[in-house]
């Protein structure tokens, strides 16, 4: 099987002005994930899932304080995040970002040809595969005009990340808790394209989520459970069964 993400002893630290005992959010972290397989980031509120997520993205709060992370062979500390995300690394985030003035056509475009490095992709072919992607998710053509995230909902903020998903194929996906508050339609959809892209484009998964529902429906390769800022247990996918009869 081929790797695809590889921590090896990572310790993530909030970044401060001064070295200080109290920054350690995660230490001693060792994870492997395979390309074209689905994994879980289990753990309480506040074990620091969510950091891990930022942190593997090079966000500005957090620094890799010692350790080693590898996305297919590279050195990923050496590189920003836009060098990161043009890998094919792709991060959802809980609370998505309003950019009034950008339409999601104009958006799509910037993506598809910057970060997937299509440079010579013609008008003809953008405009073929947004109208797939469109179908396949029951969007509206209205939404074309429509500013990034500007008076969407919740449902319809989630489905504009699966239509990224879907237009640009990223190799990497880490999917924080994107089935909160969704309908029963759109977490279908979400299985749909977790699905699609596991098949057709090998695209491993690596998800946050409270959701039974939507981990139900999954195949899940292995699971990492957080806990005094380490991996505490990893395994198959009974453990999730496990961690869900605490509650």
């Amino acid at each position: 099987m081929n790797t695809i993400l590889n921590m090896q002893k990572v310790k993530i630290c909030l970044k401060t002005p001064k070295k200080v005992d109290n920054n350690i959010i995660l230490e001693d972290i060792s994870i492997q994930l395979d390309v074209g397989k689905n994994y879980v980031l289990a753990g309480q509120n506040g074990s620091g899932k969510s950091s891990m997520f930022l942190a593997i993205m090079d966000h500005y709060k957090y620094e890799i304080a010692d350790g080693q992370i590898d996305f297919n062979n590279q050195n990923l500390l050496k590189l920003d995040t836009s060098d990161r995300a043009r890998l094919g690394i792709y991060l959802s985030l809980q609370q998505s970002v309003e950019i009034e003035g950008l339409s999601i056509m104009q958006f799509l475009k910037y993506a598809m040809t910057n970060f997937m490095e299509r440079t010579k992709l013609s008008a003809m072919e953008f405009f073929k595969e947004v109208a797939e992607g469109f179908q396949f998710l029951n969007i509206p053509d209205e939404w074309r005009t429509r500013s990034i995230n500007v008076g969407f909902s919740g449902g319809e903020k989630k489905r504009l990340e699966l239509l990224q998903l879907f237009l640009l194929r990223p190799k990497l996906v880490l999917l924080d808790e994107i089935d909160s508050g969704v309908d029963a339609n759109l977490m279908l959809d979400i299985v749909k394209i977790i699905e699609l892209l596991n098949k057709e484009n090998n695209t491993a998964f690596f998800i946050i989520s409270h959701q039974k529902n939507l981990l139900d429906k999954l195949n899940i390769e292995k699971v990492f459970l957080l806990e005094n800022q380490t991996v505490k247990r990893s395994g198959d996918k009974t453990l999730l069964e496990e961690i869900y009869n605490r509650k």
